[in-house]
């Protein structure tokens, strides 16, 4: 490599950690925003719906619960639950460590007996009479979900669950306690935006529920990313799964070798069951759901020369064409995701290679 290419190639590295420590620094600003936004909104007066005083406060309880979680024997279930998720599909989705913690919370990890809340149950003795014991295990309910903001009075928030991929309402409108700073008062202005949280039963004979605490705020005509983390996590043993090309480097170059032996073409029609939906980027207008509805390339010959590309009814009148690697399927039951998933992997590395080749 000669001196003027090594001078471009620190270059390039060095703006490319100005620009990590830039994203880093503005996730910072907002985090200091919305802790300072946070402590100037006062708690609730009440908490509705507790059955006994030992629940008078859940938010501190379920504080209470996250750190004994953190020095139980589950602790170690829990970080490697939060690791799987971290390598699974999901690995791009912002904080989604955050998100794996909040699920095995309520749910545990996918496929383990060990249940976090009947643990802390057990641990806690006494403390707790038998109806207070039975509504903190309400709480293994958690669902998470797409939330329209309502209206907040009497110390409750009103929620309408929203479907996540066509963000129309799924139910009725339903009044909840917050687990969150500040409680429902956070919520206040935020009426008509979508909540993405998880949200249990809490005094079922009162109708009321309760949003957990952890979640974001987003505006309701721009919530196309959040089906990804909500399709996911309903999805858990699909997302939990660490994908082997993300474990390590050995694990990478055995992926590697691999795929430059595959027929892509014929393992991707065995794999991607098309109609699935999407997230997709579509240049000025931004995320949009859409169904995939079938495949473009239609021979090996074309994938060799083209690469994989599908098809899609962006409106009624327009058809889209959109490359394989575009695309962020929302089917995780399936092996389209997984599919999806290793051919992009792919493509990234070899067009890697490729451009260092050049150099």
């Amino acid at each position: 490599m000669s001196s003027n290419m090594r001078r471009e190639d620190k270059k390039r590295r060095r703006e490319k950690r100005q620009s990590k420590g830039d994203r880093a620094g503005d996730r910072v600003d907002d985090l200091i925003k919305m802790l300072d936004r946070a402590e100037n909104t006062p708690p609730p007066a009440t908490f509705p719906g507790g059955c006994d005083p030992s629940v008078s406060r859940p938010d501190a309880l379920k504080f209470e619960f996250s750190q004994w979680l953190s020095r139980s024997s589950g602790s170690d279930l829990m970080r490697r639950f939060e690791r799987n998720i971290k390598h699974g599909l999901l690995c791009f989705v912002p904080e989604i460590d955050h998100w794996a913690m909040e699920e095995f919370f309520w749910h545990g990890a996918a496929n383990d007996s060990w249940q976090p809340i009947d643990a802390f149950l057990t641990a806690h003795g006494d403390r707790f009479p038998p109806a207070a014991r039975e509504q903190i295990k309400l709480w293994k309910q958690a669902k998470i979900g797409c939330y329209e903001v309502g209206a907040c009075a009497d110390d409750l928030i009103s929620l309408r669950e929203r479907d996540p991929l066509t963000m129309q309402p799924v139910g009725d409108w339903v009044r909840a306690i917050a687990l969150n700073i500040g409680g429902v008062n956070a919520y206040a202005s935020q009426k008509g935006s979508v909540s993405v949280t998880y949200l249990a039963p809490w005094a079922p004979e009162q109708n009321i529920y309760c949003a957990m605490g952890y979640g974001m705020g987003m505006p309701a005509n721009d919530c196309a990313s959040a089906a990804v983390l909500v399709q996911g996590m309903r999805n858990i043993k699909a997302v939990a799964v660490p994908l082997p090309f993300r474990t390590g480097k050995v694990a990478l170059q055995q992926c590697l070798e691999k795929w430059l032996q595959r027929d892509w073409f014929t393992w991707m029609k065995e794999h991607v069951r098309c109609p699935f939906p999407a997230l997709v980027t579509l240049p000025e207008r931004g995320q949009r759901i859409l169904t995939i509805d079938d495949w473009v390339t239609q021979t090996a010959e074309e994938a060799e020369r083209i690469g994989l590309h599908f098809c899609a009814a962006i409106t009624p009148e327009e058809v889209g064409v959109l490359g394989g690697t575009t695309l962020i399927p929302l089917d995780f039951a399936g092996s389209t995701a997984t599919a999806l998933a290793e051919y992009q992997a792919f493509r990234i590395i070899t067009d890697n290679l490729m451009q260092r080749g050049r150099r």
